[in-house]
C-alpha cells in the first residue's frame, strides 16, 4: 500500500508559487470573459452596420442609375449623394485592372485595391470585417445594359463597368476609445474579483484549514485519558509542519511525564482512591494486623455495571460520573476504611474492625445509598442512577488468606443484597 509523501515547502516559496499560479489563472479567466463580452458587442455592432450599409447601397444604386453606365458621371453623382456620416465612405472604381487610383481614406488603399481586383475577377459582392480597426469593408460589382432600361446596376445581365466600394466604421473613434476603456475596465475588474476569490480559496485550503485542524487536534488531547492518541500529520507548509512536529514532541514528553507521575502517585487521579498497586500490599498488611491483634477485618467489593443519566440537559464526561460515584463511597466510609479502584469498574473497600455480622448491615446501607439519584458537583441539574453489584467477605469467617477473601467477596456479588439475606433466613 503506497502513501503520498508530503514534502513541506517554505511559506514564502509556497505563497510565491500560488501567487504566480493564481495570477496566470486570473489573467486567462479575465481574458476569456472580456473576449466573450467584446465578441457579443462586436457581433451586435457588425449586424447593425451590415443592415445599414445594405440600406444605403439600395438608395445609392437607385440614384446612380441616372449615370447610364458612364463612369465619370457615376463618380460625380457619388460625390453628390455621399452620406453625411463621416464614418461612411463610398468609392467607385472603374473596370480595368490597370486603372486603379484609389484614394486613401480611413483604410490603406492596398486593401481597397485587393477588394476591387477580387470583385472584378469573381464578379461577386465582397465584404470583410477588420476587427483591429472595427471597420466594415466591402464592395459590389456594377453592370450596365444599354438595351435594358429597367435593369439595375447590380443586375449581372449587363456589361461590367466597375466596382462600388464602401468603408464603414462600426464605431466612431471617440466611441471606440470609450469602448476600449470599458473593455479594459471589465478586464481589470474580472482579474481583481477572480484573483481575490482564487487567492482566498487557496489560503483557506492550504493555510487556514490546516491550522484549524491542528487546533482541533490539540483541543481533543486529554492527558488524563489512558487511550490518548496523537498522530503526527505532515503539512504542506514547512512552518505549520514544524509546529505540528514540535507539538508532537511536547505531547509525547508530557505523556511520559504524566505516566511517571501517575505511577508515583499513591491515589488514582479520577476517583481519588488508592491505586490497585497498593491494594495487595495494604490487604496483606491488614491481614497481618488482624492476625496479630486478633481484630476483625472485612471487605466490600462494588462492581459498577452502568451509569444512567436521568437528566439530558447537561453533557457530563465519564470522568465526572466516576468522580460522583467515588464521592458517594467516600461519604459512606469511615476514616479508617481504605477504598481502592482495582479495575476500571471494580472498587474494593477494606474495613478494619468490622466483623461478619456488621459487614452485612454496612453492605445493605451502601446498596441503599447507591439506589438514590446522585448529582454532579459541577452541574446540580445533572442527575445519575448507578446500577451496581455488591459483595462482601470477612477474614477468619469466609476466608483465611488474601486470595480467598477476594474470591469470597466476588462470589457474593449481587444486585440486591437484601434479597440474598432473606433467602438465607428462609
Amino acid at each position: 500500500m503506497s502513501t503520498d509523501v508530503i514534502k513541506p515547502t517554505a511559506f514564502r516559496k509556497f505563497a510565491f508559487k500560488k501567487f504566480i499560479w493564481v495570477s496566470i489563472a486570473a489573467i486567462l479567466a479575465s481574458l476569456v470573459v472580456t473576449l466573450l463580452v467584446s465578441s457579443i458587442y462586436l457581433g451586435f455592432s457588425y449586424q447593425q452596420a451590415t443592415e445599414k450599409v445594405h440600406s444605403e447601397l439600395d438608395m445609392i444604386l437607385t440614384q446612380l442609375q441616372q449615370a447610364n453606365g458612364n463612369p465619370s458621371r457615376i463618380e460625380a453623382l457619388l460625390m453628390q449623394i455621399q452620406p453625411k456620416e463621416k464614418q461612411n465612405t463610398y468609392q467607385f472604381v472603374g473596370a480595368g485592372l490597370s486603372h486603379y487610383a484609389i484614394k486613401e481614406s480611413n483604410k490603406p488603399a492596398v486593401t481597397f485595391n485587393k477588394l476591387a481586383r477580387a470583385i472584378e475577377t469573381d464578379r461577386i459582392p465582397v465584404q470583410v470585417f477588420d476587427v483591429t480597426h472595427t471597420v466594415l469593408l466591402g464592395g459590389i460589382p456594377l453592370y450596365y445594359s444599354p438595351n435594358c432600361q429597367t435593369c439595375e446596376l447590380s443586375d449581372p445581365k449587363g456589361k461590367f463597368i466597375g466596382s462600388l466600394l464602401y468603408e464603414r466604421r462600426i464605431t466612431s473613434p471617440i466611441f471606440g476609445t470609450s469602448i476600449f476603456g470599458v473593455f479594459l475596465l471589465i478586464f481589470i475588474l474580472n482579474f481583481f474579483v477572480i484573483g481575490v476569490y482564487m487567492m482566498t480559496r487557496t489560503l483557506e485550503q492550504d493555510f487556514i484549514q490546516p491550522l484549524k485542524k491542528l487546533s482541533q487536534r490539540i483541543d481533543h488531547v486529554r492527558l488524563d485519558e489512558d487511550d490518548m492518541v496523537w498522530q503526527r500529520q505532515p503539512q504542506k507548509i514547512a512552518e505549520i509542519d514544524m509546529v505540528d512536529e514540535m507539538i508532537t514532541e511536547h505531547i509525547q514528553m508530557l505523556k511520559a511525564v504524566h505516566e511517571k507521575l501517575d505511577a508515583l502517585m499513591v491515589t488514582e487521579h479520577e476517583s481519588g482512591f488508592f491505586h490497585q498497586d497498593r491494594f495487595k500490599e495494604s490487604l496483606q498488611f491488614e491481614i497481618f494486623r488482624s492476625e496479630r491483634y486478633k481484630r476483625p477485618l472485612s471487605m466490600i467489593v462494588i462492581k459498577l455495571i452502568k451509569i444512567i443519566s436521568t437528566s439530558s440537559n447537561h453533557e457530563v464526561s465519564v470522568a465526572e460520573k466516576i468522580h460522583v460515584f467515588a464521592d458517594l463511597i467516600n461519604h459512606a466510609t469511615r476514616n479508617v476504611d481504605m477504598p481502592f479502584r482495582v479495575r476500571d469498574q471494580l472498587f474494593v473497600i477494606l474495613m478494619p474492625e468490622i466483623d461478619e455480622n456488621d459487614i452485612r448491615i454496612v453492605t445493605r446501607k451502601y446498596y441503599e445509598r447507591f439506589s438514590q439519584p446522585s448529582h454532579a458537583a459541577t452541574h446540580e441539574s445533572a442527575s445519575f442512577n448507578f446500577k451496581i453489584e455488591i459483595g462482601y467477605a470477612s477474614y477468619g469467617y469466609d476466608a483465611t488468606t488474601a486470595n480467598e477473601l477476594m474470591h469470597a467477596a466476588l462470589a457474593r456479588l449481587t444486585e440486591d443484597p437484601t434479597n440474598t439475606e432473606k433467602e438465607k433466613e428462609v
